[in-house]
């Protein structure tokens, strides 16, 4: 169906290669599904929603003798979840997800068969796309200490740098991540466009960044490595397909940046 010109897993390169032939059976078969046991969460408990994903097949072929080669192949995909990255030759785009392997074969050769569930329904581009946020006031008047501002008299003062649009040009809803870092407190994300608002009450300062995941599955709050999911409140934000609006507001001076990466099926 497509012609791989790069595949990676888990950092172990098997197209291209000196050892291996790799192709991948499955990946974009759209009545391929399999439901993994892992729930959405809300970061506090588990849910009760379970996740649809695909069974895939990459077959490693041999191209030479390399004993170590194969008890590297055999050492990573026994490691859990692990990332898969694969290019199509006629896309300049490098593509990501993560599988979990569920079995492998081995013909009289050596050839191998490796099945594996995809961890996510989703496809990813690999590389993240980001929009950095940071509120600034302009206008007003510089005036000298000694004067004395009459009664009624207003300060014509624009906020700018906290509104910004994210266009996710992939065809799925994403969840960002979100991080924040600099001195501030009272935080505010909104994404208009989908009205779906999260709140902070925290402070931090210069030393502190904190890191907001907004996947269904693997949702967190910390600020360093420390959870901090008790001071949230409202909804994780989601990016759907197309433009979005996102606001940020803030007491101090930080800079907000959320990062995505574009899914397909």
């Amino acid at each position: 169906m497509f012609n791989y010109e790069k595949i990676i897993l888990n950092g172990l390169n098997l197209m291209p290669s000196e050892d291996f032939s790799t192709d991948i059976q499955g990946l974009f078969d759209s009545n391929n599904n399999n439901t993994t046991s892992d729930l959405y969460t809300d970061g506090r408990k588990v849910g009760n929603t379970k996740l649809d994903s695909k069974t895939i097949t990459i077959t490693v072929y041999k191209k030479r003798d390399n004993f170590k080669a194969m008890l590297q192949l055999n050492h990573i995909i026994n490691q859990g979840e692990i990332d898969l990255e694969f290019k199509i030759d006629e896309d300049d785009n490098i593509y990501y997800c993560k599988v979990l392997k569920e079995s492998i074969m081995y013909d009289d050769i050596g050839n191998a068969a490796i099945t594996f569930i995809v961890c996510d329904p989703n496809i990813y581009l690999r590389d993240y796309k980001e929009l950095s946020l940071e509120k600034r006031v302009e206008g007003g008047f510089l005036l000298p200490a000694s004067f004395t501002i009459p009664d009624g008299f207003n300060f014509i003062e624009t906020e700018l740098g906290n509104v910004g649009e994210i266009i996710n040009e992939g065809f799925q809803t994403i969840y960002p991540e979100i991080i924040i870092e600099g001195d501030g407190s009272n935080f505010e994300i909104m994404n208009k466009t989908t009205g779906e608002t999260l709140y902070l009450d925290y402070s931090i300062s210069t030393d502190d960044r904190i890191y907001i995941d907004c996947n269904p599955k693997s949702r967190k709050v910390r600020n360093n490595n420390a959870s901090i999911l008790k001071y949230k409140h409202g909804v994780y934000l989601s990016l759907i397909a197309g433009a979005n609006d996102i606001e940020v507001n803030y007491d101090g001076e930080v800079i907000v940046t959320v990062r995505w990466r574009e899914a397909y099926v």
